[in-house]
């Protein structure tokens, strides 16, 4: 659809599990 409509999409997404609650995990993820 982003195609479609001539969008330049960038950017960089990383998932660590819902059950995460301990914010020092996303540091450890980057």
């Amino acid at each position: 659809r982003a195609k479609e409509l001539d969008l330049a999409i960038v950017g960089v997404s990383f998932h660590v599990g819902s059950g995460c609650t301990d914010p020092e995990t996303f540091v450890q993820a980057i």
